[in-house]
């Protein structure tokens, strides 16, 4: 069921974002986001990941300006497990640390800092990746290529909620993952009370939307509704678009119709005229 926020939850205005070597990735966005889930679509290259990462707080604009919740969680495209741990999934590994060296007799500011507001925190990891069906729940430092495509995503999604965020961002999280993987992504995304802005292809996932903006041709759009809705949309303006041009095409062809009759006419009247009248019957 959708769920409107009674602000918006990301908000942008004239955000643009060009490359150093002055190629434009996207120019003018203005969006008020309020919905528990946003879709976000369109096709490769055209932005959307840059425009997730500068929502995420990974990349700056070039120009314009937005606003987004300060605790974000993200999840990027290609979240990479090699040479790591489930530590490293959950993102929690600096925090666990400072906590080991606060039990060992540390005594750095620093260690204080992080660990602050989350003295319990190895505790509910294990909760979240036991809540999460993750097996070894415990075993924070057992290594990420262990786990499955599915399992992996699990624990980075169980990652983002450890950090209690106001929003999540997520980047394709469905890419490359089996049934059991994509099921896990579509059961956070059902659960989440949690608004969520999220680049996808998998129509399954689309579903679930709330609202679809679309990047097309340098230009934002959105639509209310899930992905369905947004096919509906744009295939009612294609047809719109279709029929205006079979329209246009027919009365162009009327008025070349109609042009080519009145030359031929006055090709006639021409013609005539230089005939002129007999001679012979002209009184003088």
């Amino acid at each position: 069921m959708a769920a409107n926020f009674f602000h918006s939850v990301v908000s942008t205005d004239h955000l643009s974002l060009t490359w150093p070597d002055g190629t434009q990735c996207f120019a003018e966005v203005s969006v008020d986001i309020n919905r528990r889930v946003t879709a976000i679509v369109g096709d490769n290259g055209s932005g959307k990941s840059s425009f997730l990462k500068i929502l995420a707080g990974e990349l700056m604009p070039s120009s314009g300006s937005f606003r987004v919740p300060e605790r974000r969680g993200y999840l990027p495209q290609h979240a990479s497990v090699e040479g790591h741990s489930v530590l490293d999934l959950l993102g929690i590994r600096d925090i666990v640390e400072a906590l080991e060296r606060i039990e060992s007799g540390g005594v750095d500011e620093h260690d204080f800092e992080l660990v602050e507001g989350h003295w319990d925190i190895r505790e509910h990891a294990e909760t979240v990746l036991s809540d999460a069906g993750i097996s070894e729940p415990k075993n924070l430092s057992r290594a990420a290529q262990s786990l499955s495509g599915g399992e992996a995503v699990k624990v980075a999604l169980a990652g983002l909620q450890l950090r209690t965020p106001e929003l999540y961002v997520l980047d394709e999280p469905t890419n490359n993952l089996d049934r059991a993987g994509r099921e896990a992504v579509y059961e956070f995304l059902a659960r989440s009370t949690v608004p969520v802005v999220v680049v996808s292809h998998d129509r399954e996932l689309l579903s679930m939307a709330d609202e679809i903006i679309e990047f097309f041709a340098g230009r934002v759009r959105s639509f209310p509704g899930n992905y369905s809705a947004y096919e509906s949309v744009i295939a009612r303006e294609q047809e719109k678009a279709v029929q205006a041009w079979t329209e246009a095409r027919s009365q162009r062809k009327q008025a070349v119709r109609k042009r080519q009759e009145m030359e031929t006419r006055l090709a006639r009247d021409v013609r005539r005229g230089k005939k002129g009248p007999d001679p012979c019957l002209v009184d003088t």
